[in-house]
């Protein structure tokens, strides 16, 4: 139906709206289908979210206090999931820990709301801090140790992860005091 409705303009003709109701009859069903599901989705944007927090509020916790042993709740299901799934290879099990490790990221979005802070934005930062930690241990391990990160006992990895996370705090502090 795209590439019938892409299809190279033409001059309209006394045929044309003929044409245009045809093709548009023809596929009536996809469109309404298109247009419902449009529209739900409007809907559910609008719906869902005042809903949802209001169920949410109301069973899992009404603020971050309530969220934190919930957190706790989440954390140690997860833990019992994952030890289970590591004796098996069964796939309902692993669905287990999707499952699991879903409730727990809920639990941690949803906490994110009560503290006013924006979850996505909160783990871009995160993923932007380690790609800096990761980068200034692979300068270190050449610079200091001359080998690749590859090459290192956990230990080295360790005391790299942590010397980057102090150098990254300090030059943040830096900028912080206009230095």
């Amino acid at each position: 139906m795209v590439a019938e409705l892409r299809a190279p303009k033409r001059k309209l003709t006394a045929g044309a709206w003929e044409e245009a109701r045809a093709l548009v009859w023809a596929h009536r069903q996809r469109l309404a289908l298109g247009l419902a599901l449009t529209v739900v989705s409007r809907l559910a944007g609008l719906v869902l979210p005042v809903s949802s927090k209001w169920l949410i509020d109301t069973v899992v916790g009404k603020g971050r206090w309530d969220l934190l042993p919930k957190l706790a709740e989440e954390t140690a299901e997860l833990e019992a999931e994952a030890a289970a799934s590591e004796k098996s290879d069964d796939p309902a099990i692993k669905a287990a820990v999707e499952a699991e490790l879903g409730d727990l990221l809920f639990t941690v979005v949803n906490l994110g709301r009560h503290l006013g802070v924006d979850a996505e934005m909160a783990l871009r930062g995160t993923n932007a801090r380690f790609r800096q930690r990761f980068g200034e241990m692979e300068n270190a391990a050449s610079q200091s140790l001359g080998k690749p990160l590859s090459e290192l006992p956990p230990e080295q990895l360790e005391a790299l992860w942590s010397g980057a996370k102090e150098k990254l705090r300090q030059d943040q502090s830096a900028i912080g005091a206009g230095k």
